[in-house]
């Protein structure tokens, strides 16, 4: 489980600490920086998973008020043993912030004893036992770690989780609707639901059966789903019966609800306790209450069923923030600039109203 998100001069983020839960609530206003801390888990996953150049996700990412040209990242993992794994990455910018960022220092630890090491200039690789092997030079401008084929089983559980990393925000007017090929993995706004549903059928189709039947019972008249070929590609389509009338709709022809509805029961089912996180931005947008209720009981229940699921959410729903208050929340502000995550332990003055009634009042 993620236990600690660390950020220092990325955006609005300035010595910026939180501590996540199984289950956790970001709230705050617009611009209060919640979402930044999802570009955190975002680009750090992209970076030691893909290994693409760090410019392309960090170049001209510094705190806009603050000088120095180095960013620190840490994040802390509870292993299945218990251990603590710490992730730290430095990055240094040039002069004036005009150029390419290089990593400065990249490091894996296992309760303190190094797994992985590059800093000037050389990479470092430790076995199990925290014993060091090879050393050699590599450039700074990406990861090693996306380079790693056989890690070691403690390396690679911390890879193994960062790659289970996911974050959703979902769009139904960008959902990719065909697909030639299925996808394992859901993408940030929901394109390739489809090609998503497609696997979910094919590779876990009691998780698929689980989904179709909540759906029914949340989307008036749904039946089922159907992938229906179309030359080389296939084409989603919705079976619906009302008043004894069955009839079927292609996915394109549904309302945006209807298909974020879909794409969140489908990432609950598919995604929640089989990903080792997964981060859902406003995931009540274009959904309505009566909706949005049953969604965040299955999510909870999902959770307590499963072994190693975590879930961050961010919202201004009062639903949503209701629901979640008992569960681990923190409100975001900002502070001469810098975001302050407060823990919602720290509004106990106020713990006869709702919280989203606090919010409303200006609490």
């Amino acid at each position: 489980m993620l236990t600690r998100i660390f950020a220092d001069n990325f955006r609005a983020l300035v010595n910026f600490e939180l501590r996540p839960e199984t289950l956790t609530l970001l709230l705050g206003a617009n611009g209060s920086g919640k979402s930044s801390v999802f570009q955190v888990l975002g680009v750090l996953s992209d970076i030691i998973v893909r290994g693409n150049p760090i410019g392309s996700y960090l170049r001209y990412s510094c705190t806009t008020w603050d000088t120095r040209e180095v960013q620190t990242f840490e994040l802390d993992f509870k292993g299945p043993d218990g251990a603590l794994y710490r992730y730290v990455l430095t990055v240094r910018h040039p002069a004036g912030r005009m150029g390419e960022p290089a990593i400065e220092t990249e490091k894996v630890e296992y309760n303190g004893a190094a797994l992985f090491e590059f800093s000037n200039g050389q990479v470092h690789l430790f076995n199990d036992e925290h014993v060091e092997g090879p050393v050699f030079p590599f450039l700074g401008e990406r990861s090693f770690l996306s380079n790693l084929t056989s890690p070691g089983f403690k390396l690679g559980w911390f890879l193994e989780f960062v790659r289970g990393i996911t974050i959703l925000q979902m769009n139904p007017f960008e959902f990719g609707l065909m697909h030639e090929r299925e996808d394992s993995f859901l993408n940030r706004e929901g394109r390739n639901f489809s090609a998503f549903w497609d696997h979910l059928g094919s590779e876990l189709p009691d998780i698929r059966e689980q989904c179709v039947a909540q759906l029914r019972v949340v989307m008036p008249g749904f039946q089922n789903f159907r992938l229906v070929r179309a030359g080389n590609q296939k084409q989603l389509v919705f079976d619906f019966k009302v008043d004894g009338l069955s009839y079927s709709l292609p996915a394109a022809t549904l309302s945006e609800g209807q298909r974020t509805l879909s794409t969140l029961y489908a990432a609950l089912w598919g995604l929640v306790g089989r990903r080792s996180l997964v981060c859902f931005d406003e995931p009540d947008n274009f959904v309505g209450l009566s909706e949005i209720q049953p969604w965040l009981q299955s999510m909870r229940d999902r959770l307590d069923s499963s072994t190693g699921g975590q879930v961050m959410i961010i919202s201004h729903h009062p639903e949503v923030i209701d629901y979640l208050a008992v569960d681990s929340a923190f409100r975001f502000e900002r502070s001469a600039g810098n975001v302050i995550a407060r823990p919602l332990e720290s509004l106990d003055s106020l713990s006869e109203l709702k919280l989203s009634e606090i919010i409303a009042r200006g609490g």
